[in-house]
């Protein structure tokens, strides 16, 4: 996949507003610096309206690439947006070890709960 930029897949409630619709602090600096060094941003919301997302989105400032597509998928004909790296609150990283992922996943909670 040379050639293709790198790509972070972003959800937008919870990592990049609140459920207010208020900006999380900090992360519109985050996003720019990525987007400084070649970084492509596609937020990757359940939200239906990307219209709207992507007004709200501009009137705060965010930058942001695509909202729930990314042309530089080598995949095309798969649903899920391919992506470099995932950015959600409700994520929990998997590093290879299954032990207590049960556990985790069961006790999981989103740093916003």
């Amino acid at each position: 996949m040379s050639g293709l930029p790198k790509v972070l897949a972003i959800d937008y409630d919870g990592t990049i507003v609140l459920e207010s619709g208020k900006l999380i602090d900090g992360i519109k600096e985050q996003l720019e610096a990525l987007r400084a060094i070649g970084w492509k941003i596609i937020v990757w919301t359940v939200r239906d309206d990307n219209e709207g997302v992507a007004k709200h989105l501009t009137e705060l400032g965010v930058p942001f690439d695509h909202i729930n597509e990314n042309p530089y998928n080598p995949q095309r004909e798969s649903r899920k947006i391919y992506a470099d790296v995932y950015l959600d609150n409700r994520a929990i990283s998997f590093t290879g070890d299954t032990n207590g992922l049960a556990r985790k996943v069961a006790e999981f909670k989103s740093w916003d709960q």
